[in-house]
């Protein structure tokens, strides 16, 4: 599921820089947020597993649920990693439309 995640994720990236270059200029800092959003869900993958006692590898049947606390950790700062420059560059794409919209009219 992670690997599919990741794919659509590179795919929605190449999609929208591929929309989004020859309306606007993409500046190196929104190239940078985008290359770390493509490591987030191997690292918070990587927390979650390495946290892991060794025992929880005896069966690949058993499922042992991991405490919240951990959870949180791996899951927080990615979100809010990922939301609020999702967040950002969806206020300037909707800003940038309305202005052109306003231009138009």
């Amino acid at each position: 599921m992670l690997l599919a995640l990741v794919t659509l994720h590179a795919v929605t990236g190449y999609w929208d820089t591929r929309v989004a270059y020859p309306k606007r200029a993409i500046q190196p800092l929104e190239q940078h947020v985008h290359s770390i959003l493509d490591i987030a869900p191997w690292i918070a993958a990587g927390a979650i597993y390495w946290s892991m006692p060794s025992e929880a590898y005896g069966s690949p049947f058993m499922l042992h649920p991991r405490p919240l606390a951990l959870w949180l950790f791996a899951f927080l700062p990615t979100l809010f990693l990922t939301g609020v420059p999702a967040v950002h560059e969806f206020w300037r794409c909707w800003t940038y439309k309305n202005r052109q919209t306003h231009r138009r009219a």
